[in-house]
């Protein structure tokens, strides 16, 4: 979950700075979290777990994905005077 908040904290900033709205930074750093996990899950399906796609991962991928982009979205808000 950590390094999901991190990438989804990432991604909303790194969308900020090629110009996307506040709401559009979010949804792409959730996005970017959303389709990094969903590659590991396929090629851990595929290398190291053989039982399927593990729903519980790309819950917790979810989560961190909500809350790193979230609490970026929030700062970003903030620090612009625009909260």
């Amino acid at each position: 979950m950590a390094v999901s908040g991190i990438l989804g904290s990432s991604g909303t900033l790194l969308a900020k700075k090629f110009g996307a709205s506040d709401i559009e930074s979010f949804w792409w750093g959730l996005g970017s979290v959303l389709v990094v996990g969903v590659v590991k899950e396929l090629y851990d399906t595929q290398k190291t777990n053989p039982t399927g796609f593990d729903g519980r991962d790309m819950l917790a991928n979810s989560i961190g994905g909500v809350l790193g982009s979230g609490a970026t979205f929030t700062l970003v808000k903030f620090n612009s005077g625009s909260w």
